[in-house]
């Protein structure tokens, strides 16, 4: 018979990790001793290494009764769901952290790339960063009221740009 601090060395599971599985019904509790201490045997230790296993593996606790309990067939059903689950969810991740690199680049808040290709250009002029913020925040709210504008009006200004008489008027 072991402790529960015996169970968990054995299963490399913290103490705490025990008392939540039990708590949330996936680990049975055990009797007590005449102390009034809990005491597991072999068949815990088998369990508890299960229900780690999953767990460590990105199982959601939820679901480690259901695949504990499932046959070869439906585990291997379920397991293929929990990885379909996580795919979906690895791509909705690398959604996110796409959208917060444009962020940390600037402009790329609510711009569309010609815009920001645009405000690069004006950099590239010498014009003042002061100018191109205004530039940046006035072409925020355009994209925000009528995108589907957005690259032909960039194109007239990428035009107007190749004057050099209009150059001057930025400097």
């Amino acid at each position: 018979m072991l402790t529960i601090s015996q169970l968990a060395a054995y299963s490399g599971v913290t103490v705490r990790a025990v008392r939540h599985y039990h708590q949330i019904g996936l680990l049975p509790e055990p009797e007590r001793d005449r102390s009034g201490y809990r005491t597991y045997d072999a068949a815990a230790v088998v369990r508890l290494i299960r229900i780690h296993t999953l767990a460590d593996a990105g199982v959601p606790l939820a679901r480690v009764q259901e695949l504990l309990d499932a046959g070869p067939e439906e585990f291997s059903d379920g397991v293929q769901e929990i990885d379909k689950d996580l795919r979906a969810e690895i791509r909705r991740l690398q959604g996110t952290r796409r959208r917060l690199a444009r962020l940390a680049a600037g402009e790329h808040l609510a711009l569309p790339q010609s815009v920001v290709d645009y405000l690069d250009r004006l950099r590239g002029l010498g014009v003042e960063e002061r100018y191109i913020e205004l530039e940046r925040d006035a072409w925020i709210m355009i994209a925000a009221q009528v995108p589907h504008l957005i690259d032909a009006v960039i194109a007239k200004k990428h035009e107007q740009l190749d004057d050099p008489d209009m150059v001057r008027l930025y400097s």
